[in-house]
């Protein structure tokens, strides 16, 4: 190894740490700045969609562009995600590539539906037509391709429920549940469908559903990642953990 243990250790913590950092920017960003709480709704006129948009110009401009930054830390944790699946895996890491492609495919449809959004508040007193386009364009492409998030969820239980050692990774109930949180999905094909109800992509089932699965799926991964990489290197490395003098028994 090129590189100490020390440091391989400070650059894995890092890139699991990007998982809390991608969670705080998302609720700041997204939920807090932007209208992830409070989105324009399916159903409205074209006149009430380009209001909205000129009402929370600002909002929506800052606080997408605060996501976009979010997603280069979720990229980082998918890139490290994968690697310790391929570790798991070894000399075929299948699963592990079909991940970082989910995954990498999730960084690049939200990068490009809060292009859309900013795109949408642009330019206050455009057409009303243009901005519901560009409002329908970025749900559809974030909520439309849930199957590449169920993707990730299904590959990456696979590799845990695998998983022989006594202390797994993850534990089993949490990729049972990782399954069932995948078929869940299905509902956020449901703004293709209809504008209003439970199944718009403004509605329960059609957004709010889908991101709190999508959140408690990635926030518990993270916790057991990091984990299992404070759990192993103690016992190969100890040293390599900081303040392990005063933790390991």
């Amino acid at each position: 190894m090129v590189i100490s243990e020390r440091s391989s250790y400070k650059n894995q913590a890092f890139a699991i740490l990007c998982g809390p950092i991608f969670t705080v920017l998302t609720l700041v960003g997204w939920f807090g700045i932007s209208q992830g709480l409070f989105p324009a709704h399916a159903d409205w006129t074209p006149a009430q969609t380009a209001q909205f948009f000129a009402e929370h110009q600002f909002g929506v401009q800052l606080g997408c562009s605060i996501w976009i930054v979010g997603c280069c830390f979720l990229g980082i944790w998918v890139a490290q995600l994968s690697l310790v699946m391929a570790r798991m895996e070894g000399s075929m890491p299948v699963w592990a590539v079909v991940q970082a492609l989910a995954g990498g495919g999730i960084v690049v449809l939200v990068m490009l539906s809060c292009c859309l959004w900013t795109e949408a508040s642009y330019r206050v007193g455009a057409n009303p037509d243009v901005i519901v386009s560009a409002n329908d364009s970025a749900w559809l492409a974030i909520l439309q391709t849930w199957p590449i998030l169920s993707l990730e969820m299904v590959a990456t239980a696979i590799v845990m429920l695998q998983d022989r050692r006594a202390a797994k990774l993850v534990p089993d109930w949490l990729s049972y549940a990782s399954i069932g949180g995948a078929v869940l999905l299905i509902t956020t094909g449901g703004p293709a469908f209809t504008k209003s109800g439970p199944f718009a992509f403004h509605g329960v089932l059609g957004y709010f559903l889908p991101m709190l699965i999508w959140g408690l799926w990635f926030d518990s991964h993270s916790i057991f990642m990091w984990r299992a990489l404070n759990r192993e290197t103690r016992s190969t490395n100890p040293e390599s953990v900081p303040g392990a003098a005063f933790s390991v028994r």
